[in-house]
């Protein structure tokens, strides 16, 4: 990621399974899609679109629209739990 901020590239991070991971990234991306599965083909056979449908809206196809149904909060330099970062609702607008 730095190396591509150096080369001011955009930097479009895609998390499967968990939004909590957000944190360890704030501030290093210009955005952000979460997807809550990450299961693809198996043996051919789809198992779960969100995995499709996050491939999608990244090349422009869907228009992604979700809104985090967690609470995100800040991790202090010991670990610990802090305030809320990113609210539950927290996402794009319409």
């Amino acid at each position: 990621m730095d190396y591509a901020h150096r080369q001011q590239k955009k930097i479009v991070l895609l998390l499967m399974r968990s939004p909590y991971d957000i944190i360890h990234f704030d501030g290093k991306t210009d955005a952000i899609v979460a997807t809550y599965a990450y299961y693809g083909l198996d043996n051919g056979v789809r198992r779960d679109e969100s995995l499709f449908a996050a491939a999608r809206a990244l090349v422009g196809e869907l228009k992604p629209s979700g809104k985090l149904p967690v609470n995100i909060y800040n991790v202090g330099p010991q670990g610990a739990i802090t305030d809320i970062r990113y609210p539950r609702g927290f996402g794009l607008n319409g």
